[in-house]
């Protein structure tokens, strides 16, 4: 059903869908004002019967098209579609066991045991490594260039993605855009006496929260991103 649906979204977001409606719009007018204009004297049968002849011939020539070049691009779509699952699934993993780094959890060999229990938590907490990892400038490194590559997948294969897989792509890129945020704002003092470390400690804590929850989305209705090659 899942896949039924994401050929709909497929055909709906393609330019060529929109082309053909045209050319069905031109055919209905053609079919139904013709004739009339043909009654009332203001155009020859002739004309009107190539008129009519040239309307089909636009309508049957966009839907030849569409059919063409969707089916090009099914193809082209199947031949890589099993490596950028798996690039996305391979950004997924390895953003997780950096998410993991940074806070407390219960020991586990199975990731998705950490991944559920880290999604059912109400809050949580830095762990001691955590703390650290904030500070240096590789950590940093790692969070733009993930944003970069998810950015990228996502662009490039955006009409092809199931859309939730799609919107949660979307949703990370913009929690991990925060992240970075976040946590300059921790590195540098804040002259608002108000703020204190604490605090940011907290927000910092909430959208690592926010990722794990669209990371365990991910798994539970699209991919096992932790056996993508």
């Amino acid at each position: 059903m899942k896949g039924i649906l994401v050929r709909i979204f497929r055909i709906f977001s393609s330019k060529w869908f929109y082309y053909l409606i045209t050319g069905v719009i031109i055919l209905f007018f053609a079919w139904k004002f013709l004739p009339y204009l043909e009654y009332r004297g203001i155009i020859s049968e002739d004309l009107s019967r190539n008129l009519f002849s040239e309307a089909f011939g636009i309508f049957f020539t966009l839907f030849f098209l569409i059919t063409v070049f969707e089916l090009r691009e099914e193809f082209r779509w199947r031949k890589v579609e099993e490596k950028v699952m798996g690039r996305i699934g391979i950004q997924l993993r390895e953003l997780f066991i950096y998410m993991t780094r940074l806070v407390e959890f219960t020991w586990s060999t199975n990731p998705y045991e950490i991944l559920n229990e880290l999604h059912k938590k109400e809050t949580l907490t830095f762990s001691k490594e955590g703390k650290k990892l904030l500070v240096r400038q590789n950590f940093m490194n790692f969070l733009q260039t993930s944003k970069q590559s998810l950015n990228n997948l996502e662009k490039g294969y955006f009409r092809f993605l199931n859309a939730d897989l799609a919107l949660s792509l979307i949703e990370i890129q913009s929690r991990l855009e925060r992240f970075i945020y976040e946590v300059t704002a921790y590195k540098i003092p804040s002259i608002e006496k108000h703020v204190s470390k604490e605090f940011k400690e907290k927000e910092i804590c909430e959208t690592i929260h926010s990722i794990i929850n669209e990371i365990h989305k991910i798994r539970e209705t699209e991919m096992d991103f932790w056996i993508a090659r």
